[in-house]
């Protein structure tokens, strides 16, 4: 009986697999591809590709050593293909449908599993058009390619063209002032009661920060040395830190050596004193890959070079000797360099050593520099004839951002690990050591010592691929400031902030591809954050359902949260004489009676958030894109003013005077931030070279159950009310050109900034424009900015700019000038594997 039984399996069994092979063989289609790094670019070998049909597998293959396979003989029908290769990400393509003879040809990008990135899913391209995103959360990725075509030499550049995003800026719009991220209306630097800490910035995976602000200062960060921009949108991003988010998570991805020989030298020039030069080399020899970079971008400002203000406001006029005339420059230098070196021991594990160094210098004069009326009889000239301004004459700034990292990959146990430590050191230096003699000297320091070590172990079950991953990181954090008669060094120098912050996360994540157009996901993430008093579990859900191949509908709800700076905890009280502050509850007699004390008690704000977004890509080069979002907010923090315990006063230079008031983080209200995001790309059909792009955006930010006594003291923050800096509406659009070969190109698009934007203006439209043609082996590139020069007036007026409205009384807020007209002309040679 047990003999019989073996002959009928196994007679079954053959009829199945010559049905099968027999369906396949009747028809005449065929498909075809190629699997490549989405990093280095080189063919991916070994990886196994599934061609599946009604759910089913129904033919396999391997990828040879070019990263090309291939099915033959195949009959009409739907078909998907699943690519799967250790040490990246499995993708699958939605179903295609292929008619008797046609043949299809694939080029399916995967990605590297690596702490460095986001968790995003490789993207497979049918006939040169790219597949709808198999992602549930809302991502947008700049290429490096986009900046340099762009003519953009700061990160944050290309960010202010994204929908949902704004750049903050402080005092003014110019190169060198400090910009930071607010997404979707979360983590504004000016908006009152934003928080910087409700974004997250990652280099390759890990934190960028600053204790003392909470936020990282983008403008520091100029595009060479990365591969990519990659945004998620949204709360509970998928890193391994990515529950530390509210607004969402912006994560910056350095280059990788290349499997083949490359190099790149860009050289370029502009106006006010525009210089910039890059020189990229990268090969493989062996089993050593190397990839080197160097670059420099400085301006020396908009500021004409004549112009001699006076800025001892009442200092000097008749009755004094002393007068501070300088002339103000916006002067910024930035420098960065990348270095790394991969070892493959095998084709399953390499060993990666990286260092870089991201470093600028600029002259916080001229960010700073206002109009005032500071002299004798409110006069804005001195007796001299010469305006007084508003400033720090002789004070500079300084950053620097060093940092080494390893990574170490390999295969065990079926799947994927990866081992990744790093070090960076972040330092801001505020340098008044050249300050005039009657002002000399003052000198502030922060200094963020960031260290961690990630594991990540990913292994692909059936249709699961499952991820389990551990991050510890640490701060090391100092800050502090001086005033001195004299030069200050840092021998002596007292700290007034000094903390170091622990932090530990947990990652688990299922990725799960239920049926070939339904991919579902599910995370949680724990977090241990020493003394910021963070324990929590985040969970996330998000699913995306694909009906063809260029559509995609998806949807994620999840948590997150914006821990406290720790600044906020550890900040001691400051009672400091220069560092006082002023309130409208301050006498006349005494307007600087407040000081500052950090809230070892204070909470992170807590967010629940949701996410419904529609994708279509067209043929040729097209593209739509719809999200609509809302995440609530608990415990926003603000910065309170209670009263000070009686008998403090103030200490130092100009002491002695009592302190009436406390600034001290604490937790109050509730915020929402709700909205709409729609962008597209529409290739002309006449002209398949050209292409039409705009976006659109709405985005409410307000805050909920803020107490009367908070909203008389912040002024800007008021219930239900618009946040300050976070424009309701932002929307732009353009044009695209690109010649068949590829080697011409052209662009022009308006961005189109409404009332209540980070410039504090009235609503405004800033164009640029720029082309590329090639020019022998080199490639010419002209790039055009604010063309029409709209709002680029020299200074703004101090506390001048557009009343908030809603409000009663006289308050205003500093007006923003915008970069002034600015062409630049660059010239690039590429070798090897880079043309």
């Amino acid at each position: 009986m047990h003999r019989i039984r073996t002959i009928v399996a196994a007679v079954a069994i053959g009829f199945v697999a010559a049905t099968a092979s027999a369906a396949l063989a009747q028809g005449t289609a065929q498909v075809t591809g190629v699997a490549v790094s989405a990093s280095s670019r080189g063919p991916v070998a070994g990886a196994k590709v599934e061609l599946l049909q009604a759910e089913r597998v129904v033919a396999t293959a391997a990828t040879d050593s070019n990263g090309a396979f291939a099915f033959h003989d195949l009959a009409a029908g739907t078909y998907g293909v699943r690519t799967t290769v250790n040490a990246f990400e499995p993708t699958t393509s939605a179903p295609f449908v292929l008619a008797d003879g046609e043949k299809v040809a694939l080029s399916v990008e995967l990605q590297p599993i690596t702490s460095t990135t986001l968790r995003t899913i490789g993207r497979i391209d049918v006939n040169g058009r790219a597949s709808a995103s198999n992602n549930s959360a809302s991502i947008t990725t700049i290429a490096s390619t986009q900046f340099l075509d762009q003519g953009i030499n700061q990160v944050q550049n290309a960010l202010d063209q994204v929908p949902g995003v704004t750049i903050e800026h402080y005092d003014n719009g110019a190169p060198g002032a400090v910009a930071t991220l607010s997404i979707r209306g979360a983590g504004g630097f000016a908006g009152g009661g934003n928080t910087g800490y409700e974004v997250l910035v990652l280099q390759d995976g890990e934190p960028l920060r600053n204790g003392q602000y909470g936020d990282f200062d983008l403008s520091s960060l100029t595009p060479a040395i990365y591969q990519r921009a990659e945004l998620i949108k949204g709360v509970g991003g998928t890193s391994i830190f990515g529950a530390n988010t509210i607004g969402g998570t912006l994560n910056l991805v350095t280059r990788d050596p290349l499997k083949s020989f490359g190099a790149d030298a860009v050289v370029g020039t502009g106006a006010f004193g525009l210089g910039e030069y890059n020189l990229l080399v990268s090969d493989t020899v062996g089993k050593l890959g190397y990839l080197f970079d160097i670059h420099q971008y400085g301006t020396a400002g908009a500021l004409p070079p004549n112009f001699v203000a006076d800025f001892g406001g009442s200092f000097c006029g008749s009755n004094s000797g002393i007068c501070d005339y300088a002339t103000p420059s916006q002067l910024i230098n930035l420098k960065s360099a990348l270095g790394k070196l991969r070892y493959d021991f095998s084709p399953a594990t390499s060993l990666t050593l990286s260092s870089s160094l991201e470093s600028d210098y600029r002259d916080q004069l001229g960010l700073l520099a206002n109009p005032t009326t500071g002299g004798p009889n409110n006069s804005s000239l001195d007796p001299h004839g010469i305006p007084y301004f508003f400033g720090y004459p002789g004070d500079y700034v300084w950053n620097t951002q060093p940092k080494y990292a390893a990574d170490f990959h390999t295969q065990v146990l079926g799947g994927d690990l990866e081992l990744r430590s790093y070090f960076q050191n972040v330092q801001r230096v505020v340098d008044g050591n050249g300050e005039p003699a009657d002002l000399c000297c003052f000198e502030s320091r922060s200094v963020d010592r960031l260290a961690g070590d990630e594991i990540i172990f990913n292994r692909i079950l059936g249709n699961h691929s499952l991820t389990a991953g551990f991050g510890g990181n640490g701060d090391n954090y100092y800050s502090g400031s001086v005033s001195a008669p004299g030069p200050i060094d840092f021998t002596n120098f007292t700290y007034n902030a000094v903390g170091t912050e622990v932090e530990r996360t947990y990652l688990v994540r299922d990725d799960y591809q239920a049926t070939p157009k339904l991919n579902l996901s599910l995370s949680a993430s724990y977090s241990d954050y020493d003394i910021l008093n963070v324990r929590r579990i985040d969970p996330r859900f998000g699913a995306v359902y694909r009906p063809d191949n260029q559509t995609a509908l998806r949807f994620s709800v999840g948590t997150g949260f914006g821990p406290p700076r720790i600044s906020d905890i550890v900040q001691q009280l400051d009672l400091t004489a220069n560092d006082a502050s002023s309130a409208a509850q301050c006498p006349s007699s005494n307007q600087y009676c407040v000081a500052s004390v950090g809230n070892r008690g204070l909470k992170a704000e807590s967010a629940t958030g949701y996410d419904l977004g529609f994708e279509r890509n067209f043929l040729g080069r097209g593209n739509f894109t719809a999200d609509v979002y809302r995440t609530d907010v608990y415990g926003h923090i603000f910065t309170a003013l209670l009263p000070a315990p009686a008998g403090l006063t103030f200490t130092g230079q100009g002491g002695g005077s009592p302190v009436l008031y406390l600034n001290e983080p604490v937790n109050l209200a509730g915020t929402v931030f709700e909205g709409l995001e729609f962008s597209t790309k529409l290739p002309v059909p006449q002209f398949p070279q050209f292409a039409l792009t705009g976006y659109y955006d709405t985005q409410a930010a307000y805050p909920l159950g803020v107490d009367p006594l908070t909203e008389a003291q912040l002024g800007n923050v008021v219930n239900k009310q618009q946040f300050q800096g976070v424009p309701l509406h932002k929307y732009g659009y353009g044009f695209d050109f690109e010649s068949r070969d590829r080697r011409s190109s052209a662009f022009a698009n308006g961005t189109f900034y409404a009332d209540n934007n980070a410039y504090n203006l009235p609503s405004f439209w800033l164009w640029n424009l720029g082309f590329s043609v090639p020019l022998g082996e080199e490639q010419l590139r002209v790039t055009d900015s604010n063309v029409f020069n709209k709002n680029a007036f020299l200074f703004s007026a101090y506390n001048g700019g557009v009343p908030y409205g809603g409000l009663t009384g006289p308050y205003q807020l500093t007006a923003y000038p915008v970069q002034p007209h600015t062409i630049e002309v660059t010239l690039e040679r590429k070798f090897g594997a880079f043309k």
